[in-house]
């Protein structure tokens, strides 16, 4: 397994419930924003949204350059390992500077469906 240290600023959040959607997820997925993104004269200019699994935003003017905005900017899902954590992550609110440490993971279903680790 890969080891990962993360800081970011939670920019938008959405919590699944167990179960899954087009081979879906079951954890928590915030909307990071890193190094420049989680300036919040960034953000402000910036609608972040969710559509099926993939992270958009959209903006009508530009506060920094579109690679800028791609580079810093992500979405996580997270696999809890018990309730601490996710009693933890249930705090987190936007806005909120998170630090994160685990472990990138490969998940797969008994039907075959399966979340890579990219």
């Amino acid at each position: 397994m890969l080891r990962l240290q993360v800081s970011f600023r939670c920019c938008q959040r959405i919590r699944f419930v167990k179960g899954r959607r087009n081979c879906g997820e079951a954890a928590d997925r915030p909307r990071r924003g890193l190094e420049l993104m989680s300036d919040e004269h960034v953000l402000d200019r910036i609608e972040i949204s969710q559509g099926g699994r993939w992270y958009r935003w959209h903006t009508r003017e530009m506060p920094l350059q579109r690679r800028e905005i791609q580079y810093n900017s992500a979405n996580i899902n997270m696999i809890q390992k018990d309730e601490v954590i996710a009693d933890l992550l249930d705090e987190v609110q936007l806005g909120h500077i998170v630090h994160l440490r685990g472990y990138l993971v490969e998940t797969r279903a008994p039907d075959g469906c399966y979340w890579p680790r990219l």
